[in-house]
């Protein structure tokens, strides 16, 4: 469930730079989970790229999500919320 609040997250964001702080003041999950929900989304190819950067005096990193993989879970133009379905394809993949 972390790790799927997390994709939404990073999914619904226009701007493909966020930071792990960031991430959990809006999805509410600690610090130490979104980091483990990053890495375990990276381990199954739905989060293909990372990298470390600064924007002014703000440090996060940008990434890129693998799109196809992304819309087997959020399969609508406009994606309010996963349903709790989408869970469970979370956790196959």
């Amino acid at each position: 469930e972390n790790q799927l609040k997390v994709l939404y997250f990073l999914y619904v964001q226009k701007r493909k730079f966020t930071n792990k702080n960031i991430i959990s003041l809006a999805t509410g999950i600690p610090l130490g989970t979104v980091k483990d929900a990053v890495i375990a989304l990276k381990k199954k190819k739905f989060i293909s790229q990372t990298k470390q950067t600064k924007e002014a005096a703000f440090t996060g990193f940008v990434y890129k999500l693998n799109m196809p993989l992304c819309k087997r879970i959020f399969p609508k133009e406009k994606v309010t919320s996963p349903g709790p379905e989408a869970a469970g394809l979370v956790t196959q993949i």
